[in-house]
């Protein structure tokens, strides 16, 4: 019988074995936390947003990390309201909690992205910000999320985990917002050897407040504020600089294979779709059928890996009971049941997404 992995890691080092020969002079230096090497791929990184040297990028020690620390450079306090997605990974959302802040869930589109319909309507005397996913890689409504950012006067953190190399009318996701947080998890679409994250923005203060949260100086006379040990480490550092310089190739490939799924699913199921003015980066090809487990059971017997993502709203998980607001989830809870995420990446095999469509296609 056929194995085929959701995504096989192994295949991706195969790829880049060459490049990673560099790694070798590196090691020898003996130079790990910090340093030139680090510095180095936070220009780099910015600059692949944008060559007008107007951005400030700062390695931390994960996705998660970054959004904590964001909302602790935005100065978010105990009591706090921030309103974000109710469809997303837990992270997003444990972020607010870190911070005593309270999450206001609201409920996402077809699309799986957040409704502005439905962040106007979480807004309080209380709300600070708001906090979008522009999940599995589809940018989020930008121009209406910022129009109802700017009317009230709240921040705008965006999570792009899942969403490296989207586009919004030629803007990157992570162009919008006050801050916005990467992850660097070796499933993402630009990855390092474990965990890794960064920040990204355009304000000098935030990006020397995010670089002392993530490092106190003990060198200051007075360390005004608690900082915590969150830094890329220079080797994740060197790896992700040399997958950058391929990264465009690798997320054209992602969008090809989606193109192949699209066209052969589309009249059997709900596949991803792109509105205008976004590109996706197809971090996770996620579908929608009737019965999800039924589906993900049928293919596991034929060898074909998949995942739910996500199989409950976040507001489910009881660590968010008496401490959160929920403002609408019905398309949320609905689509919990309908969502499956078939494997997709750069390394998969053409034989093997063939082999996944008709197993899809022999279930129907």
């Amino acid at each position: 019988m056929i194995r085929i992995p959701f995504i096989d890691l192994k295949r991706e080092y195969q790829f880049f074995k060459k490049d990673f020969k560099k790694l070798d002079s590196f090691l020898k230096k003996g130079k790990y936390i910090l340093g030139k090497e680090l510095e180095l791929f936070e220009k780099t990184f910015a600059k692949f947003f944008s060559f007008k040297n107007n951005l400030y990028a700062i390695g931390v020690n994960s996705g998660t990390d970054a959004l904590i620390l964001a909302l602790r450079a935005l100065k978010v306090k105990e009591g706090d309201e921030i309103i974000t997605t109710s469809f997303s990974f837990i992270s997003t959302a444990l972020a607010i909690l870190h911070l005593r802040a309270k999450p206001v869930f609201v409920d996402i589109k077809e699309d799986y992205n957040i409704s502005p319909k439905e962040i106007k309507k979480a807004i309080s005397k209380k709300t600070k910000g708001i906090i979008i996913v522009h999940l599995f890689g589809l940018p989020c409504d930008m121009e209406e999320i910022l129009d109802i950012k700017n009317k009230y006067g709240l921040f705008l953190i965006e999570d792009c985990a899942q969403s490296f190399g989207a586009k919004y009318k030629d803007s990157y996701c992570g162009l919008f917002g006050e801050i916005s947080c990467f992850s660097f998890y070796p499933t993402k679409n630009l990855s390092c050897f474990g965990d890794g994250g960064m920040c990204l923005t355009k304000s000098f203060y935030f990006y020397n407040k995010i670089k002392e949260l993530r490092n106190p100086n003990l060198d200051k006379a007075i360390v005004d504020d608690i900082g915590c040990n969150s830094r890329l480490d220079a080797l994740q550092a060197k790896i992700l600089r040399i997958k950058l310089k391929k990264i465009k190739f690798l997320l054209k490939k992602r969008r090809t294979f989606a193109k192949i799924y699209n066209k052969n699913l589309a009249s059997l199921l709900i596949c991803p779709k792109e509105e205008e003015n976004k590109i996706h980066a197809y971090n996770i090809y996620t579908i929608r059928v009737e019965d999800n487990k039924k589906l993900k059971k049928y293919l596991e017997k034929l060898g074909i890996e998949t995942k739910i993502y996500y199989p409950y709203p976040l507001f489910y998980h009881p660590i968010f009971k008496n401490n959160s607001r929920i403002i609408s989830f019905s398309n949320a809870e609905r689509f919990s049941k309908q969502v499956l995420s078939l494997p997709l990446y750069p390394f998969l095999k053409k034989k093997e997404i063939r082999e996944i469509i008709n197993g899809i296609k022999s279930y129907f």
